[in-house]
């Protein structure tokens, strides 16, 4: 378990699930930064953290002693979706892997052994596309309160419009959900592809 000590709106910034020291190691000594990272070494653990906890980065090893980090960061997609997911592993070639990655259930891929310099690089962007996505979907929540309170004031006025601001608002949300899946998978394709350059 690695704690920084820089100021943070949360207990925790990263959670670490790699059962690996060494792998461990090259992390949490060069490249997470000012980050706070947890870490803990099953799924089941990473998966009790995450029910009380929203974290900002997940970091998963893809092989865990309980069950695939794959399955884990799957699970997480719909309790945290501004959480950057993270996969660590030693083959990319395998198609269930870019089946993740195009699903949305993997945002970014590092492999083993971990590059430290890739690894730096990958978790700040990562930690950016989170400060990112956390920034939209506050954004969507304020829009729902203030929309909440005006129905609530005008509620007759409100009742004649609900079918044409529904469809409206569900033609926007529609839209800005399939911008930022596409801005995800094409980060994580660039990422995937510049690591696998590297």
């Amino acid at each position: 378990q690695a704690t920084n000590t820089a100021p943070t709106i949360r207990e925790w910034d990263v959670l670490l699930i790699e059962p690996d020291d060494e792998t461990c190691r090259v992390l949490t000594g060069s490249c997470l930064g000012n980050l706070r990272t947890l870490r803990v070494t099953t799924a089941q653990e990473g998966d009790e953290k995450l029910r009380r906890t929203n974290f900002r980065i997940i970091i998963c090893a893809d092989e865990l002693p309980d069950i695939p980090g794959l399955m884990l960061l799957a699970q997480t997609m719909d309790l945290w979706p501004a959480t950057q997911r993270i996969l660590m592993c030693a083959d990319l070639d395998s198609g269930l892997h870019l089946h993740a990655l195009r699903e949305g259930s993997v945002v970014h891929y590092l492999t083993k052994p971990v590059d430290p310099v890739a690894a730096s690089h990958l978790i700040k962007h990562a930690a950016e596309q989170n400060h990112v996505m956390e920034s939209l979907f506050m954004t969507r929540r304020l829009l729902d309160e203030a929309q909440a309170r005006l129905t609530n004031q005008n509620p007759a006025a409100s009742l004649a419009g609900d079918v044409r601001r529904g469809a409206f608002g569900s033609i926007l949300w529609a839209a800005f959900v399939t911008v930022m899946i596409i801005i995800i998978v094409l980060s994580g394709l660039a990422a995937f592809y510049l690591l696998k350059s590297a």
